[in-house]
């Protein structure tokens, strides 16, 4: 088992680790403004940041001596990882289980254990030299994506070493994670098979083409469309359990037209305020709601747009989506998986990037789960009950591609739980 580990080490993959930036494929470095801010771009900026976090995870590290009260450990079967609130949303079926207890990085994450980060930065640090060797004879893709992502490539070693004495100290029969493309969550399932811990994926956003080959032991996937996209040469286990997000289906759409509008981190002033504009002109009297997107730094911005054009303000850290969706017809909005979600709840959903260049990741236009919008002039022709009633019916049917329960109505955490069940059984 250590000679594993230790040849793991030896010839640890930064690559793999870091599927998100070293896929040709998923191709990130042509989209980069999509998920790392221009002012945080080039590797020199990158290792500031990186020993930035660093100092921050030692800090908290000390605080936790002095000041917190470490929770008694009793065992427990699964060990829960989230790397992000999403993916905690996406877990909180299995994590509310008794035999389970969860675990994040993220200190906004409600968790039972925190993830002892500092660890993944000393190891990173300590084993530097396997990396600067690692550096060589790489593809120029990977060097291209050191500006945006080196910080990444250096902590991952330190996440797979830390992972290992996690589950040493813990002890968990299943390990549970909902993203399969991240650093921390790669290394965590490489340490799992190490030392021989069953894994499992929950899916937690819709699937883009290019997501790495399936190797959890069990692979629980939301629709068709994803075991569609993915790859499972390896003959891994995969269900499909549908999506949380159904049993929110509220089918008491108002006959008046209401319209959220959703910002991306890279939506401008310029294309939302045309969108608004065009809408009030077209629909004075119709209720507009704006959302802005969870990482959009530009708050107070919005807020006051909010106030000029006597729009409602939804706030993505009060309000869930399900709850900002159920009091709208209709959404406006920028490729996201916000628009599938709307899709399913049976809202008139239209895609709008506006002057910004977004692919379609998850083949929405392709599948009909929403109409395009070039420019806000489109929505002229569009607003009226009759168009947007067939809207709403023929979005709701595309989305029953990409979540397996959205007609059949089965208990999506019923499934999920029977699946665990199983595999817990099974591993005594």
């Amino acid at each position: 088992m250590y000679s594993k580990i230790i040849l793991r080490i030896i010839h640890f993959d930064f690559l793999d680790a870091n599927y998100a930036w070293s896929s040709q494929q998923l191709n990130r470095c042509s989209m980069s403004e999509l998920f790392v801010q221009k002012n945080k771009v080039g590797v020199i900026k990158r290792l500031a940041l990186f020993f930035y976090k660093f100092l921050r995870a030692f800090i908290s590290f000390v605080k936790k001596i002095f000041l917190v009260k470490n929770k008694p450990h009793s065992k427990k079967n699964i060990l829960v990882y989230a790397g992000s609130l999403n993916q905690y949303k996406a877990l909180t079926g299995i994590s509310v289980r008794d035999d389970a207890f969860t675990m994040s990085d993220d200190v906004n994450i409600p968790t039972d254990f925190p993830f002892p980060l500092i660890l993944s930065y000393i190891f990173s640090i300590l084993l530097l030299p396997i990396f600067i060797v690692k550096l060589i004879y790489k593809n120029n893709y990977f060097y291209k994506s050191l500006k945006f992502n080196i910080d990444g490539y250096l902590i991952s070693i330190g996440h797979y070493i830390t992972w290992v004495y996690v589950l040493k100290k813990y002890k968990p029969q299943i390990i549970v994670t909902s993203n399969d493309h991240n650093p921390a969550n790669r290394a965590l399932l490489f340490a799992a098979k190490d030392l021989n811990v069953l894994s499992v994926f929950i899916q937690h956003a819709p699937t883009v083409k290019g997501f790495p080959i399936l190797q959890f032991d069990e692979n629980l996937l939301e629709g068709q469309h994803s075991k569609d996209i993915y790859k499972n040469p390896f003959g891994k286990s995969v269900k499909l359990i549908g999506s949380s997000v159904i049993k929110h289906v509220n089918m008491n759409n108002s006959l008046d037209i209401s319209i959220g509008i959703s910002t991306g981190v890279i939506s401008t002033l310029t294309d939302i305020l045309g969108l608004i504009e065009v809408i009030q002109s077209t629909l004075p009297s119709c209720n507009i709601i704006l959302r802005i997107h969870p990482a959009d730094t530009r708050k107070k911005l919005w807020l006051e747009i909010s106030d000029k054009y006597n729009l409602i303000f939804s706030e993505p850290k009060d309000e869930r989506p399900v709850q900002f969706l159920s009091n709208i017809t209709t959404l406006i909005g920028p490729m996201s998986g916000l628009l599938l979600e709307a899709a399913s709840l049976k809202k008139a959903v239209f895609c709008f990037n506006g002057t910004s260049k977004v692919p379609d990741w998850y083949d929405f236009l392709d599948n009909n789960v929403c109409v395009k919008l070039e420019s806000p002039s489109d929505i002229v022709n569009k607003f009226n009950s009759v168009y947007l009633n067939r809207l709403q019916e023929s979005c709701y049917a595309a989305a029953s591609y990409y979540f397996e329960n959205l007609q059949s109505h089965f208990n999506y955490e019923e499934n999920l739980n029977k699946i665990i069940d199983e595999m817990v059984s099974n591993s005594v």
